[in-house]
């Protein structure tokens, strides 16, 4: 996995509020020309994380928080699923690689912990 080349010149809110829509996906179900979109998108954001381009990366978050389920949307729009296990790998390296887990003094993983959730 590679990290971020400039992780630095992103604000730490430009990186929160994608991983916060980052986050929305795992709960969202949509058809597959949709899914593909948001490959797109979380593609060009990692892009420009990596060449530390914070307006081209807000702009790919808020192009995926409107690439989300929308009410009224249905029709037609062919049998909507959940992201697949590839999908949810590739957004957990980029979460990864924008906010690499810190480690202890003891080598282990220190943050959140999921506790109180």
């Amino acid at each position: 996995m590679s990290e971020v080349n400039s992780p630095a010149t992103l604000s730490n809110d430009a990186v929160d509020d994608f991983l916060e829509v980052l986050e929305d996906t795992e709960l969202w179900e949509l058809d597959e020309a949709s899914w593909a979109i948001v490959d797109s998108i979380v593609e060009r954001a990692r892009a420009a994380a990596r060449a530390g381009k914070e307006d081209a990366f807000r702009e790919a978050t808020a192009d995926l928080e409107r690439s989300g389920p929308r009410r009224g949307n249905d029709a037609g729009g062919g049998a909507k699923r959940k992201q697949s296990a590839q999908q949810r790998q590739s957004k957990i390296d980029l979460k990864h690689e924008l906010k690499p887990p810190q480690r202890t003094h003891a080598g282990e993983q220190s943050g959140d912990s999921g506790k109180g959730r």
